[in-house]
């Protein structure tokens, strides 16, 4: 959700929902069963079960983007995060022990290569 994320001056994004951090191995992601029949697509809660750990990648577009132009560049620049293979890939870099540097920009654009 948006209450959750901050922009710092620095122009980074930070996230801060304390209360609901965990291992990103811990969780399980899920892709959303097809619906069975009209009353399990219309309905109002979830027609499946949905675990303490559970998390929809599918559903992130629906909570993150309060308008189209916004979720239009996250899509064409994230759209994997959508994925669940690359949910569980990471899961699985992160079991064997593998270090996954996310960098916030380019590398033309790193303080070591403006200033070194």
């Amino acid at each position: 959700m948006l209450k959750n994320f901050g922009v710092t001056r620095l122009q980074r994004v930070v996230f801060y929902d304390y209360d609901e951090i965990g291992f990103l191995t811990d969780y399980n992601f899920r892709k959303i069963p097809e619906p069975k029949n009209e009353y399990e697509e219309f309905s109002a809660e979830p027609y499946y079960h949905v675990g303490p750990d559970d998390i929809f990648p599918e559903e992130f577009q629906r909570f993150l983007f309060p308008n189209n132009h916004t979720k239009r560049i996250f899509n064409e620049l994230h759209s994997d995060l959508y994925d669940i293979d690359f949910w569980k890939k990471t899961q699985e870099k992160i079991k064997n022990g593998e270090f996954i540097d996310v960098f916030p920009y380019n590398e033309n654009l790193r303080f070591t290569n403006q200033f070194f």
